[in-house]
């Protein structure tokens, strides 16, 4: 019975931990949402929410950011240029509380320049 107990225990611990939810580690870029230190998972079998403020840096361009927003089943809003960096503004159903950006909801927010990709939930703050 203490085995059956002990095996439960370990196998609810790993459903725990596999479901848990740490972060887009890479913001389901080439179709995958990785949760922390697990694998990427498909993102058919990813969390539907994706709470609380979080940030990736990524190598590649304005194709990357564009992917990110359609992995996340996300609608882009509009695009800025500024000082050389291309900034999308984007909307998605699968990340938390959004803000409000010139009267939308913003909740995820790319940054492109130079070869390289920051996206951050709900938004970018600090360098990018």
């Amino acid at each position: 019975m203490r085995r059956f107990v002990a095996l439960l225990g370990a196998l609810l611990l790993t459903m725990g931990l596999r479901l848990y939810n740490n972060g887009l580690l890479n913001c389901g870029y080439k179709g995958e949402l990785s949760h922390g230190d697990l694998d990427p998972v498909p993102l058919t079998d990813a969390p539907i929410l994706i709470d609380g403020p979080h940030r990736i840096d990524l190598c590649g361009d304005e194709s990357v950011a564009l992917s990110i927003v359609e992995n996340l089943s996300g609608k882009l809003l509009w695009v800025e240029q500024c000082d050389g960096i291309e900034i999308f503004y984007a909307y998605s159903p699968r990340l938390g509380d959004p803000e409000t950006v010139h009267g939308k909801k913003v909740n995820l927010m790319i940054a492109s320049s130079d070869g390289r990709v920051s996206a951050g939930t709900p938004l970018l703050y600090g360098s990018y």
